[in-house]
């Protein structure tokens, strides 16, 4: 082992890297940033390296999920919901049918009836 590599470790970097077609966050420890960038080339591939920042020792690395995960996921959440909601809402059987075609039958007939009297009321005082 020689000394420079003990008293000048490795710097960290921070790389975003495309796989199967989503952005993902990984970390790297190279001694620039273009060894980190040959290094991630290696393994994700040249074009699939979006890009490479260094950190410093004292920063703490906080992955965060990328807006477009988030957006997946909020999309596949609400359409689950409303498959769920279809699925559930409540169908008319053909009894509901029969019945509210009964009230339709019983109320307009109240309504011929009411018609029927008016009329013959208007002729009665038309004579």
């Amino acid at each position: 082992m020689k000394i420079n590599e003990v008293i000048n470790p490795l710097n960290k970097y921070l790389a975003i890297v495309r796989v199967k077609n989503s952005q993902v966050k990984t970390t790297v420890e190279a001694e620039s940033s273009s060894q980190a960038m040959l290094l991630l080339g290696k393994l994700y591939g040249e074009k699939n390296v979006m890009s490479v920042t260094y950190i410093k020792l004292d920063e703490q690395v906080k992955l965060e999920p990328i807006p477009s995960d988030i957006k997946n996921e909020r999309i596949i959440s609400n359409l689950t919901n409303k498959i769920t909601n279809y699925a559930n809402r409540l169908r008319p059987t053909q009894r509901d049918v029969n019945i509210a075609l009964k009230r339709y039958k019983s109320k307009q007939k109240r309504v011929n009836l009411e018609l029927e009297k008016q009329q013959h009321l208007n002729m009665l005082r038309g004579k």
